[in-house]
């Protein structure tokens, strides 16, 4: 919405349909150019993916990620819904908070470890060679004081997991 132009010279949004939560972009396809889905929504024969499969927050918070059995049904409904959608050449993107070992992300980096198709990337709440925020922007209040407070009334597991991109499981602790 801020910067769309920018990021995408090329590209102009021809249509929208929040209901159907689908955008097409530069002129009407039988298909949209991105269609979203929930995890849980019952995806077969409605949805494909061609270029990217975008995983955004598949764990909806910390009582999901606390529970084993949740993480493991998940990566059930990943591993053999969600990834049947790709077709042909398609990448996937996931974007969420680490909140354990045993979460999608932590299963894919392992079973995919060596290939250097992939990438995983982990950017931390502050940097710690310049000791600044990595997200703080014009329309982003995260700034290092924001962290700082954080750190003062959240559990430190908590806190790693959220803004420091460490997953660490509970059991035990």
């Amino acid at each position: 919405e801020y910067t769309w132009s920018e990021i995408f010279p090329n590209c102009q949004i021809y249509s929208t349909n929040a209901k159907l939560q689908q955008i097409t972009i530069n002129k009407y396809k039988p298909f949209p150019n991105v269609q979203c889905t929930s995890v849980d929504s019952k995806n077969a024969g409605k949805v494909r993916a061609s270029l990217f499969l975008l995983c955004d927050d598949l764990i909806g918070g910390i009582e999901e990620a606390l529970n084993r059995n949740q993480l493991d049904k998940l990566w059930g409904k990943y591993s053999v819904d969600g990834r049947q959608r790709k077709v042909g050449g398609c990448k996937e993107i996931h974007i969420a908070t680490r909140w354990s070992v045993h979460d999608c992300i932590g299963r894919i980096k392992r079973a995919y470890e060596g290939n250097d198709r992939c990438r995983f990337i982990a950017v931390p709440d502050i940097d710690p060679a310049t000791g600044e925020s990595n997200f703080e922007f014009d329309l982003n209040p995260f700034t290092v004081e924001f962290y700082h407070d954080q750190a003062k009334l959240m559990d430190e597991v908590s806190y790693r997991c959220l803004y420091k991109n460490e997953p660490i499981e509970r059991e035990g602790l």
